[in-house]
């Protein structure tokens, strides 16, 4: 398929179609069509590099149609969604959501950043289950509390500094890790 309003700053991919979904198969071959993509995404996987950005306009639908892993960092601005359905996403650079993630109970949104990495997870109840398996000292909850109304799974060695804002988890808590907490927080 081809894929129009696909807009190039440096250093950023920025997906802005407010009449259909974008899928990772449009962004493969957006890369393919131009040598100059090639350089903010993976040509092979649609993937965005470590220091790119993929950034989800105002009224547009990123919905990648398969796994995604996204080694740049993630940002979706009010009005804009990320709709992962049931398929898993990966995450290793900053995720900041001012907008939508939705996805699938049972589906998970691991965050595995080997760099400091941050963590606005939008102001609704994430449905996926939630893993952090960063590898650097730690993920920084930013902007949001962090409401998952799946499970939240720490793994081993692995971090999570949820500075001044709440945690609730509606599913199973499973801390291999460390979670650092200031002040008054709530957990749940």
């Amino acid at each position: 398929g081809s894929m129009s309003n696909l807009d190039i700053y440096q250093d950023h991919l920025i997906i802005n179609d407010t009449n259909d979904s974008i899928t990772t198969a449009n962004l493969i071959t957006a890369c393919d069509a131009d040598a100059d993509v090639t350089t903010i995404c993976a040509d092979a996987t649609g993937i965005v590099p470590t220091g790119k950005e993929l950034y989800i306009a105002a009224s547009t639908t990123f919905a990648p149609g398969a796994a995604w892993d996204n080694n740049g960092k993630t940002e979706v601005v009010a009005t804009g969604t990320i709709n992962l359905a049931a398929n898993a996403a990966t995450v290793a650079g900053d995720f900041i959501n001012a907008g939508t993630l939705t996805c699938t109970a049972g589906t998970d949104f691991t965050l595995d950043g080997t760099a400091a990495q941050l963590f606005n997870p939008g102001s609704s109840a994430i449905a996926c289950d939630v893993i952090v398996d960063n590898s650097f000292p730690s993920l920084t909850l930013t902007g949001n509390a962090l409401n998952t109304s799946a499970n939240l799974t720490i793994g081993t060695s692995r971090s999570i500094d949820i500075g001044s804002l709440a945690l609730t988890v509606s599913g199973t808590f499973s801390n291999n890790g460390t979670i650092s907490l200031v002040g008054g927080n709530t957990l749940t």
